[in-house]
């Protein structure tokens, strides 16, 4: 899934809620099902500047809010914001993709909600919602 936009006073903080889960195939790490998020300068298209990468999980990775049972990792709820406020008058892209194994047979999806700071303006206040 990707999202492109102009970045504005308005709406430089993004706040992504994410759950997801893996199916952890027993590969090596780089073919393993995967979930990450990243941020592009530019239209999404084309050469892009990858600028940042706040999230990349790996089915077989460690971390201790991940869960396992049974070779199947998954994360409850969590959330975390994007900072962009330095690249207002930007356009960028926010990518989050969910994969399964690269060798085939092994799951992975993510559930999202996606939310972008409105871009309202009441005289010089941001009105924030979503």
């Amino acid at each position: 899934m990707k999202r492109t936009f102009t970045v504005t006073d308005c709406n430089s903080n993004i706040r992504l809620n994410y759950m997801f889960i893996l199916n952890d195939g027993g590969h090596k790490q780089i073919n393993q099902a995967v979930f990450f998020v990243r941020v592009f300068k530019g239209r999404g298209n084309g050469i892009l500047d990858n600028i940042m990468n706040p999230i990349v999980k790996f089915s077989d990775d460690y971390d201790p809010n991940l869960q396992s049972i049974n070779g199947v990792a998954y994360r409850y709820w969590d959330c975390f914001n994007i900072d962009l406020s330095k690249l207002v008058g930007e356009t960028v892209t926010i990518e989050i993709v969910a994969s399964d194994c690269a060798e085939g047979g092994h799951f992975g999806y993510a559930y999202i909600d996606f939310c972008r700071s409105e871009e309202r303006r009441v005289g010089k206040e941001c009105r924030i919602g979503c």
